[in-house]
């Protein structure tokens, strides 16, 4: 009898600690779930104005090569606005912004841009969209190892492995393919490494991702920066009429009215 009071016993003390532990990893994990807006933290007074503000990674000589000429550096931005236009002709208001990036959002890569992004949040798998096309990505969290870059199509999105860490989101990304970042005319390639940390705020509404690009033959120094985010209300989702870049009107931005 004493014997089963013990076993017993230790049943309890096992099921009791397994609560407790599964508790306090409970509280470790912050509900990411839902949409998320990019904000103007730093003033910057557009959507161009903010991708101004990254600082600039510092890239080896071999790949500093490979950039193309920075758009933003010397060049008018109302250049192509100063002729007059006739009621009825759509043009273009130049925008430098369109600068080439390579990231294309989380669309086909891992860089934010003006859309907002969704995040659904499960034991194994964290999928990360956003309004527009594209297959989103895919973040796998059951501690499976990144595949070897000659074993896996590289894309603009990498592959990403992610885990929790002191109540944040951590998502190590690799296995890129080659082509510049979508911020701060970084690069990468199928041996840099991203790290991203999803840091949400006490009251969850606000959300901030570091991020660090690293590869000792590409970059100086890692290249690091944050972005941040502001929660939508529930509800929200990805919108079904979506800008589609490939229609032309999508590079049409004034149409002047007849004047009367």
């Amino acid at each position: 009898m004493r014997v089963c009071q013990i076993v017993a016993l230790a049943f309890f003390v096992l099921v009791g600690t397994g609560a407790q532990t599964r508790q306090k990893d409970s509280g470790a994990i912050p509900d990411l779930e839902g949409g998320w807006l990019r904000l103007d933290t730093g003033g910057g007074g557009s959507y161009h104005g903010i991708d101004l503000m990254f600082p600039r990674a510092e890239l080896t000589p071999k790949y500093t090569k490979l950039l193309p000429p920075d758009m933003d550096e010397g060049l008018n931005g109302n250049a192509a606005t100063t002729k007059p236009h006739q009621a009825g002709d759509p043009y273009v208001v130049y925008q430098p912004g369109a600068r080439g990036g390579g990231g294309g959002g989380f669309g086909v890569g891992v860089d934010i841009n003006s859309a907002p992004f969704f995040l659904v949040q499960t034991e194994g798998e964290i999928l990360i969209t956003r309004e527009g096309a594209g297959p989103g990505r895919h973040v796998f969290m059951d501690g499976r190892a990144h595949p070897d870059p000659s074993e896996f199509v590289l894309s603009g999105a990498g592959h990403s492995v992610g885990h929790y860490e002191n109540g944040k989101l951590v998502v190590d990304t690799t296995d890129f393919a080659p082509g510049m970042t979508g911020f701060g005319r970084g690069y990468k390639g199928p041996h840099t490494h991203l790290t991203e940390a999803f840091d949400l705020s006490a009251d969850g509404q606000l959300l901030t991702i570091h991020y660090k690009w690293d590869d000792p033959e590409i970059y100086v120094k890692p290249f690091i920066y944050d972005i941040s985010f502001e929660r939508l209300p529930k509800g929200s989702y990805v919108t079904e009429d979506w800008n589609d870049a490939a229609d032309p009107l999508s590079y049409q931005s004034i149409v002047p009215p007849e004047q009367k």
